[in-house]
């Protein structure tokens, strides 16, 4: 886990620590006498403690505890007893005028407090596998603590006998189901539900223990009446759906877990590696998205109706390969075209060809290049190939259609040319980016000048003013067609002239030059010679499916050029 959410949960348990402990007290009374009239035990008045705002206040319903049940000495009466089953236990409070300074309102915890003794044993007992035996009991009960040690407690011995018509329970012989209420007295109307459950269907309920009659036994909601015993009941479901295979590549090994479509999957670092730098889970296969992912403890997904593969990043941990019978899946979006194209399953480090757009365009528009969801600038055109390590979804990008089928006028470039597109775009561009060494003669083979490269970018840029108005190299004229060009290049950034004084405008490119000045021009990032701008060109697919050496060395040709702009400029 990463050491700032680690540091987090350190501190997040450290808090749940202190809460848990026993609080210290400041000045209590001592605990009143109790009075004992049939089986319940009552005080007319709470001890106190000194508030922070320095007022006595009553403790409240968790900082109780009755315990002293030999026989079944594992519970603990704090709270839940006192909270949560009020109706089974008779528990009653008063409310005197002690007004809580925070809210201003009067303190609900406060007075007079009285438990049913017997319901409370009956009601423990109807939980317990083993029931409680008639006996004197000794019954402890304290309040609040000052370093582990009670503040205040009576103990007292309690003739307890079972009786038929105590507090009795529900039980299941199954998960996925609840009771409303959970015990009750003889009589008492229950409701019971079994929950909906991913890849089964209800079909009944079995009556395991208990003499009832439940009023609907194949509703998955019914209800029947507590009869002077416990009950048992099971539901009972039919398996309607197909289970599907969830790998979790964790630490080298693959752990397979089997659900169904609908279910919940929990995702969880072992205990054995909380010290090591978790980073997050990722999703190798199956369309999923991951709540929480970069939580240790939290993460989940849904279950979709296919198999999952997901992995568990760790900071140090090698970079991970996958097994090669892992099966990956390319799916394909239309992005505004219509019709479908079927989803493609590809093993892992496998080569992915990309395929014919069969799509049919949105109106008015013609299929352009494929890009790769989670691959920035990414360009494929149909015949290009990638390796494919984790699903991924292959987006269709359209274009203006031509009012007309734009003519190529130039003998030296054929449509099977990989430079083809790119030569005719930067041909009928607004502002034309270029036209030919002559009318029927492009020259793709021509190595481009340093006066050219800076027009081609200018032009695809639209032809922006330069602000500058003083020309500082004496080798460029007002007269040149590159005039406007390296001025706006020189005061971009985009390059600089070869001295103070000459910008050399005949001197020829490399491909090194080329990228560097269009990674400049676009503003990528931080600025670099050719190096940074090469790997910002691969990862963009501005290279994909085009041969070329990128180096200071190396002449780059005008159908390099123009290909690099069209891979990164074209709509």
């Amino acid at each position: 886990m990463k050491k700032a959410r680690k540091l987090t949960t350190l501190l997040l348990a450290a808090v749940l620590l202190l809460a848990c402990l026993p609080m210290s007290v400041g000045a209590v009374s001592p605990l009143p006498e109790f009075k004992v009239d049939g089986d319940v035990v009552s005080w007319d008045n709470l001890f106190t403690r000194t508030d922070p705002y320095g007022q006595e206040r009553p403790y409240g319903f968790s900082e109780f505890e009755i315990s002293g049940f030999e026989e079944n000495s594992s519970w603990s009466f704090k709270k839940e007893y006192l909270a949560n089953y009020l109706e089974y236990c008779d528990v009653r409070w008063a409310l005197p005028n002690i007004i809580d300074p925070t809210t201003g309102k009067t303190d609900p915890y406060a007075g007079h407090i009285s438990v049913n003794i017997q319901d409370l044993i009956e009601y423990w007992s109807a939980r317990s596998d083993k029931p409680y035996a008639a006996r004197a009991y000794t019954i402890t009960i304290q309040c609040g603590s000052d370093h582990w040690n009670p503040v205040a407690q009576s103990t007292f011995n309690y003739d307890y006998q079972p009786r038929s018509s105590g507090v009795h329970g529900v039980y299941f012989g199954g998960d996925h189901c609840t009771a409303t209420p959970k015990l009750g007295k003889p009589g008492t109307l229950m409701v019971v539900k079994a929950e909906n459950r991913a890849g089964y269907t209800f079909d009944h309920w079995q009556v395991d223990g208990g003499s009832v009659t439940l009023a609907d036994p194949n509703s998955a909601e019914t209800s029947f009446k507590m009869p002077s015993e416990n009950v048992t009941l099971t539901p009972i479901y039919q398996q309607t759906g197909e289970k599907h295979t969830v790998t979790e590549y964790y630490k080298g090994s693959a752990f397979k877990r089997d659900y169904f479509p609908g279910e919940k999957v929990n995702l969880m670092v072992l205990e054995s590696d909380w010290d090591d730098d978790f980073d997050h889970w990722e999703v190798i296969s199956g369309g999923i998205t991951i709540s929480d992912a970069e939580d240790g403890f939290w993460a989940h997904f849904t279950m979709p109706d296919n198999d999952v593969a997901v992995l568990a990043v760790f900071e140090d941990d090698p970079p991970f390969v996958l097994p090669e019978d892992v099966k990956l899946s390319v799916s394909f979006d239309a992005n505004g075209g219509s019709g479908s194209m079927e989803t493609q399953s590809v093993k892992s480090g496998e080569e992915f060809t990309f395929p014919a757009c069969t799509f049919a365009p949105p109106a008015g528009k013609v299929f352009d290049f494929w890009s790769v969801a989670g691959k920035k600038n990414s360009f494929f055109e149909p015949g290009d190939s990638m390796e494919i390590t984790a699903d991924v979804t292959v987006k269709a990008n359209w274009k203006d259609a031509p009012a007309e089928q734009k003519k190529n006028p130039f003998v030296d470039v054929k449509e099977s040319d990989d430079f083809y597109a790119a030569v005719i775009w930067a041909y009928y561009a607004d502002p034309q980016i270029t036209n030919g060494m002559d009318a029927t003669h492009f020259g793709p083979a021509s190595t481009v000048t340093r006066g050219q490269a800076v027009t081609f970018l200018w032009r695809a840029m639209g032809c922006p003013e330069p602000t500058a108005k003083t020309n500082p190299f004496t080798d460029v004229k007002e007269t040149d067609y590159f005039y406007r060009a390296v001025l706006w290049a020189t005061e971009k950034g985009v390059t600089l002239g070869t001295d103070a004084t000459h910008f050399t405008p005949d001197q020829t490119c490399s491909t090194a030059h080329i990228l560097t000045f269009l990674y400049r021009t676009l503003g990528i990032g931080a600025d670099g010679w050719y190096a940074v701008a090469e790997t910002w060109a691969k990862s963009a697919g501005l290279m994909d499916g085009h041969a070329v050496t990128v180096s200071p060395e190396t002449n780059c040709p005008r159908a390099d050029v123009v290909f690099f702009l069209h891979r990164a400029l074209a709509k």
